[in-house]
């Protein structure tokens, strides 16, 4: 199971932001509106990206005997 990171940090610099994971700062600059930071006091804080490419590929490397979790 992948454990989550220590820290993620959002960095706003005018219609863009840098987004960094426990120190990694991903290759690109993300439109600030891509970028949603959601802070509730009772739950794990998170963000969720939008993220835009001119072409977009999804695989499905399951097995046909595995089952996926959603994780």
């Amino acid at each position: 199971m992948m454990g989550i990171p220590h820290r993620i940090e959002v960095i706003r610099e005018g219609s863009v932001g840098r987004v960094l994971v426990d120190g990694t700062q991903l290759p690109f600059p993300i439109p600030r509106e891509a970028i949603t930071v959601t802070v509730h006091p009772e739950e794990i804080p998170m963000i969720t990206l939008h993220l835009f490419a001119e072409q977009v590929e999804v695989r499905n490397n399951l097995h046909a005997d595995t089952k996926e979790t959603g994780r």
